[in-house]
């Protein structure tokens, strides 16, 4: 089976295989609320594609788990993160919406980065709708 582009360019140090691996895997997780947030926290934690971390905080906003919230939270607020994860994690924490998601996106609205300023201000935005 031929790789997709989008892999192929993910990573420079995963074979796109594996990353294509990891990002089905992602998917799987997400509609397993018994596994899945240990398992979004495993590949989070063991790829460096930016790609994969973007499509894990991704996921667990859809999954709605508030025991992300920490984590979601760590990730905005490193700075060593590529800019597109830590937006991905404030729309995250919107999409949870709950009263910690909330507290954290407030506290981020007056940051400094605009990514991130803007990113929580929308997120809450949604919530006010």
């Amino acid at each position: 089976m031929p790789t997709c582009f989008r892999c192929q360019r993910s990573s420079k140090s995963e074979t796109a295989d594996a990353v294509c691996d990891k990002y089905k895997r992602i998917f799987s997780l997400r509609n397993d609320p018994a596994n899945g947030l240990r398992g979004l926290l495993d590949i989070m934690g063991s790829t460096p594609s930016v790609l994969l971390r973007h499509e894990v905080a991704y996921a667990l906003g859809q999954m709605g788990d508030e025991a992300a919230v920490p984590h979601l939270r760590a990730w905005l607020e490193d700075a060593a993160e590529d800019p597109i994860v830590r937006h991905e994690a404030a729309e995250a924490l919107g999409a949870i919406g709950s009263p910690a998601a909330i507290a954290v996106l407030r506290e981020y609205c007056g940051h400094e980065e605009e990514i991130l300023r803007e990113s929580c201000w929308v997120a809450l935005m949604w919530l006010e709708e």
